[in-house]
């Protein structure tokens, strides 16, 4: 997957959705399903002038199984986490307490080039959309 194509679903991910500044904290949790996507994640991510961490774990085995403890430790001290992940950790007591701790999260589970090519991400107006 490493190919210019997906340079600007990266780019617009992490600097329009993800919002992400220079000097925050961005935490990447992804599995080993996943990992391309992750490291394209990380390269924008310090384009931007964050500190990127990358959090690698076994696949989960069914959406919603909590991650491990240490990477549920280093969400919850995420300003921003990106979530490529083939099993959802979206529902998880790791990711409700990185909300509520302040964290913004880009849930991106079972992503993939068609997703990433997508029109309804390269073209939207995310800032319109703001009421």
């Amino acid at each position: 997957m490493n190919d210019v194509r997906f340079a600007q679903s990266f780019k617009k991910l992490v600097e329009v959705n993800g919002n992400v500044q220079p000097r925050e904290t961005v935490v990447i949790v992804t599995d080993y399903s996943m990992t391309d996507i992750a490291r394209q994640l990380a390269v924008a991510a310090r384009a931007t002038g964050a500190q990127v961490t990358v959090c690698m774990m076994e696949q989960r085995k069914i959406d919603g199984q909590e991650p491990p403890k240490p990477v549920a430790a280093a969400m919850k001290e995420a300003d921003v986490i990106f979530s490529p992940v083939r099993f959802s950790i979206t529902h998880t007591i790791a990711m409700k307490e990185a909300l509520k701790n302040g964290g913004r999260a880009i849930l991106m589970t079972a992503h993939n080039e068609e997703v990433l090519l997508s029109p309804a991400l390269l073209n939207t107006d995310f800032a319109a959309q703001v009421p």
